[in-house]
């Protein structure tokens, strides 16, 4: 109903989807003037009013008044056009552009790379920022303040920075003391072109003596903007080489899929900030190697229960592929020297990746499918006085049942299988077999006539849950 009151103003309007629309909307933290205003602006009346007329339908009744109510007092002044030039409106919406990617989503061209990349390589000489490893520069707004006041074209060097201000950027604060952050931060929120008069008054409770300035801050702040503009479109318009790269790791490792993603981002962000389009490479190819690494490397992190450095885990990696692969071929082990020597590896690394560099297991891990962790199962070396007596009770419950119900060659088989003789050593079939001259199928069968004859006549001692 209120999304009538809209005019339109003549001018040309991109087209979104209405899903994308609700997802920018919803993105906002508070819904006002300028944000309706800047939506009106950007797509035209015909999105907000399906928009509105959605809203209507969903609410209740009671609930779209109230809704309405609480924002019909922005539409008269989006009605006469007053929020037209109003500064902020521009910066409002532009700013969520970046962080969703809700436009330019589509792979980048070969064009588009070139142009892209041959302004990250231009604004490696940039002085009034800092290329890190984020995906957004830090940039030197005292240097840039210092340099607009020293500049001989203050009114568009001013509107240069209003326009990056708008742009995603990160405050650098490694020349500056800390207590004068409070003061450049208040500086760029009156910065909406004040007179040079303002400017040089709110510039002089600055101390700029120690911050050098650029020779031509024009070029730079264009530049600047351009390079913000060249990074995040190299991230959000390659997002989907993340997602399909990330795919081939899920379930591979226990991390989430969401996690995967994520350090996905973080190798393509340093691709960005490495990527030289000079060497003749596409981005995309590049790119690749950065995401694997990224998520094999956060494998190696969350997966051990101790963190070992990346370049060891690379080499157990390398280590370990050659020992399957040999195994696979030979169908024995490698001796030290043999891998010593096709790996170029010391003895002492050997040594470490067998012993040192073992992979740990919580004890927390669950038995297959069952009901229980690996803790329950795992022996106890420093067992309690209580658990001994427990133990020696079933021992002489164990062996009182024998006596009591089995031959001696069936007695004297289940000791060597489960260890209960005097060196404690569990013998398999065949070892049994060969000691009393029989075969391994004739001891199976004595083991599990023994077996049947404790579970079933053993009715008072408690054996039964045992011998399953």
């Amino acid at each position: 109903m209120y999304a009538n009151i809209f005019v339109v103003m003549g001018e040309s309007v991109e087209k979104i989807s209405y899903e994308k629309f609700v997802k920018l909307v919803n993105s906002f933290d508070e819904f006002n003037e300028k944000l309706l205003f800047a939506l009106y602006e950007k797509y035209g009346k015909e999105i907000i009013n399906t928009y509105f007329d959605k809203m209507s339908s969903d609410l209740q009744e009671d609930d779209f008044l109230i809704f309405a109510k609480k924002y019909s007092a922005y539409f008269d002044n989006i009605y006469d056009g007053s929020l037209k030039n109003e500064s902020g409106v521009t910066d409002l919406i532009n700013h969520t552009f970046y962080s969703l990617g809700t436009d330019n989503t589509s792979i980048m061209n070969q064009n588009e790379e070139i142009y892209y990349g041959n302004i990250l390589n231009e604004a490696k000489t940039l002085s009034i920022c800092e290329n890190n490893d984020n995906l957004y520069p830090k940039v030197n707004i005292a240097k840039i303040l210092k340099s607009i006041y020293f500049s001989n074209d203050y009114e568009n060097n001013l509107e240069l920075l209003k326009e990056i201000k708008s742009l995603p950027y990160k405050l650098g604060d490694d020349n500056i003391l800390k207590g004068e952050i409070q003061y450049i931060k208040t500086m760029l929120k009156l910065i909406n072109k004040p007179s040079y008069e303002e400017f040089c008054k709110i510039f002089n409770e600055f101390n700029f003596n120690n911050i050098d300035i650029s020779d031509n801050i024009s070029y730079e702040l264009t530049l600047l903007k351009k390079y913000i503009i060249a990074k995040n479109n190299f991230f959000k318009r390659n997002i989907r080489l993340v997602y399909s790269i990330s795919r081939h790791f899920n379930n591979v490792s226990k991390m989430q899929f969401n996690d995967i993603i994520q350090e996905g981002n973080f190798g393509l962000i340093k691709a960005i900030n490495r990527f030289d389009i000079s060497k003749g490479n596409r981005f995309s190819t590049y790119a690749t190697y950065w995401i694997k690494q990224f998520i094999l490397k956060s494998f190696n992190y969350n997966t051990d229960l101790i963190r070992k450095p990346h370049q060891i885990n690379s080499k157990k990696s390398i280590y370990n592929k050659f020992i399957t692969e040999y195994y696979s071929k030979y169908r024995c082990m490698p001796s030290v020297e043999i891998i010593s020597k096709e790996l170029g590896i010391s003895k002492n690394d050997i040594y470490d990746f067998e012993n040192n560099y073992a992979s740990c297991t919580s004890l927390e891990t669950p038995i297959n499918n069952e009901d229980g962790f690996l803790s329950e199962v795992v022996p106890d070396k420093d067992a309690t006085v209580e658990e001994d007596i427990m133990n020696k009770e079933l021992s002489l419950m164990v062996n009182s049942a024998m006596n009591k119900y089995l031959t001696d060659r069936e007695k004297e088989v289940l000791m060597l299988r489960f260890g209960l003789n005097e060196d404690r050593k569990e013998y398999t079939l065949e070892e049994i077999g060969q000691k009393y001259g029989i075969t391994r199928e004739r001891i199976r069968q004595i083991e599990i006539k023994a077996r049947k004859k404790l579970r079933f006549n053993d009715k008072n001692t408690g054996l039964k849950d045992f011998l399953r």
